[in-house]
């Protein structure tokens, strides 16, 4: 990774966790849902920044990788949608946030995969907006995590699994 990628993918991570914290904490949150937004937002926010690099596509893209590695990396964060829906939707667990982001998360996933490279790009912005309109207009965003659902589904759905696409430069 380059020095500028490396900068870049730091700052989105720290002034991700520092923007989640500060929202979840004016919410009147609990510390604990205070801490967990603050790593999610390290993590998601910083990962969607890392994931629109030209050295992190070419790593999950190089030879050898297929659609096994690409489901490796987007099953774990949805560990992040349940725990939203249990600490941060209301008082008890949110089963159909829980239900409709993961189904629209995994389907798209599982569509962007299977078609050509040359629809790769088409079918991943559709695809988002389709599971966004989704999350948005069945159940609504998070309260104080308003950013969550849009940067998770960048991270995974435009910037992982869309391939490199665009040779090399000089680094800067």
């Amino acid at each position: 990774m380059t020095t500028g990628e490396t900068l870049l993918v730091l700052a989105g991570s720290v002034l991700g966790s520092l923007l989640a914290g500060v929202l979840m904490s004016s919410s009147g949150a609990s510390v604990i849902s205070i801490g967990i937004a603050a790593l999610i937002g390290f993590d998601v926010l910083g990962g969607a920044v890392c994931n629109g690099t030209q050295t992190t596509r070419a790593w999950y893209h190089r030879p050898g990788q297929n659609w096994v590695h690409h489901v490796a990396f987007v099953a774990p964060h949805l560990a992040y949608v349940i725990l939203v829906a249990t600490l941060m939707r209301g008082s008890s667990f949110d089963g159909r946030y829980a239900l409709i982001f993961s189904v629209g998360l995994v389907g798209a996933s599982a569509v962007i995969l299977c078609v050509s490279d040359r629809l790769k790009t088409p079918v991943a912005f559709s695809a988002y907006l389709v599971v966004l309109s989704s999350i948005t207009i069945g159940v609504g965003s998070t309260r104080a995590m308003g950013w969550f659902e849009p940067a998770l589904l960048l991270k995974l759905l435009l910037g992982h699994l869309l391939p490199n696409g665009i040779p090399p430069t000089k680094a800067v």
